[in-house]
């Protein structure tokens, strides 16, 4: 079984209406909550994240087991599903609040509409814990993917009011936690994380990286030391200081992807004439992006905190290495040699990148160092057949859900 399964290009005209299984056929059916993954799905434009890569790539490993039957919803409009020519069923959650009931009703909601054995949501949110709402009356399993470390941030807790850097309430992430019968996390710090706040333990399934994108790592930068940044209008991943970076090193390229970043449409002309060693852009599709780490030497990540950004992995199957200002997931970088972290400040940064692409040695080691990374660790069908068992395990304490559709 090969993890790439339904991972090719999607047309919309190959999309047909959604019918629902026959009885004799007794399927497994899953639901996946990845709502800001309509482009990966669908096609369109649309702004997606790492976890919704993630995400979309375990949707795909998933779909080639005959054993499942697999639904994923999104956000839109539409009242009508479509089914993609993988049998992915692609489903719309309408942009009503998440904080209001709307739609955790355990009949009369899109994910009530779908009747899934087990439900499964990427980020503990105000969006996942409405899921959780809905599968304590539904009856479902849920199961929960933990995505950025800030879900155990001291604000979180039951009945918590503080605030995250987005608004929500900590009692929100606390409850889509709390209530999923099973939590996987992406390294052995948020599964010890998870442990301390929940007093249980979580499974460690890693980012499930394809082999159709692997490079050789490098002997050295090909690109003058070209830099990546990829992130978006976020107070996490604060993007001013990749534009500070590339201000501190105006003999070093920088390509810039940040989702948003025309909403600040008058800095962008005054950003683009102060620092003309920069390409700026809002949107890249995903088969492009892979384009932007083949040319480029060094990713960059400025971020506040992470769990196990994608980027990351893509700069592992592309063979070079990273430099954080800060984040640093298991020790990847520190203690495994995939790259550098700084030490939390702007010049720490740029004198951290600068040290990196002038020591050949160290650059060349450091690259061959995150190939292997994702090599050892993110082999997609290993991590695919985990995340697969981990739904089955699920499903079995919930017999009494799976009966319900050979009713």
């Amino acid at each position: 079984m090969s993890a790439d399964c339904g991972a090719s290009s999607i047309h919309n005209s190959s999309l047909r209406a959604f019918a629902p299984t026959s009885p004799a056929t007794p399927r497994l059916r899953v639901c996946v909550s990845l709502l800001f993954a309509r482009q990966l799905l669908l096609g369109g434009a649309s702004y997606f994240g790492g976890a919704e890569v993630r995400g979309a790539t375990f949707v795909f490993g998933l779909a080639c087991d005959p054993a499942l039957e697999v639904h994923v919803v999104v956000s839109g409009a539409e009242t009508m599903p479509v089914v993609r020519p993988d049998n992915i069923t692609v489903h719309f959650r309408p942009s009503v609040s998440f904080f209001e009931g709307h739609m955790d009703d355990p009949v009369r909601s899109i994910w009530g509409v779908i009747d899934a054995d087990v439900y499964l949501a990427f980020g503990a949110n105000e969006a996942t814990a409405e899921l959780a709402r809905f599968c304590q009356s539904h009856g479902s399993a849920f199961l929960l993917s933990i995505a950025s470390d800030c879900a155990f941030d001291d604000f979180v807790g039951e009945h918590s009011t503080s605030c995250d850097a987005y608004g929500v309430q900590g009692h929100y992430h606390w409850y889509a936690m709390h209530h999923a019968q099973e939590v996987f996390v992406q390294t052995e710090q948020q599964r010890a994380m998870f442990r301390a706040l929940d007093h249980r333990d979580a499974t460690v399934i890693r980012n499930p990286a394809l082999s159709s994108a692997r490079e050789m790592p490098r002997v050295s930068p090909r690109f003058g030391g070209r830099l990546l940044w990829i992130g978006r209008i976020d107070p996490n991943k604060r993007y001013e200081e990749a534009l500070l970076l590339a201000e501190a090193l105006p003999y070093r390229r920088m390509i810039m992807v940040c989702n948003g970043i025309h909403s600040l449409a008058a800095k962008v002309p005054m950003i683009e004439e102060a620092l003309p060693n920069l390409a700026l852009a809002d949107q890249v599709a995903l088969p492009d992006i892979d384009s932007l780490f083949r040319f480029s030497d060094v990713l960059v990540n400025t971020s506040i905190v992470e769990g196990f950004p994608n980027t990351f992995l893509q700069a592992g199957m592309h063979g070079i290495p990273i430099v954080s200002m800060t984040v640093d997931p298991d020790g990847m970088l520190a203690t495994h040699g995939c790259g550098r972290v700084a030490d939390g400040t702007r010049e720490g940064l740029t004198r951290t990148v600068e040290a990196l692409l002038s020591d050949p040695a160290a650059y060349a080691e450091a690259s061959a160092a995150s190939a292997r990374w994702v090599q050892d660790r993110h082999d997609a069908t290993a991590r695919i057949a985990e995340l697969r068992a981990l739904i089955h395990q699920a499903a079995a304490s919930h017999a009494r859900r799976r009966a319900l559709h050979a009713v």
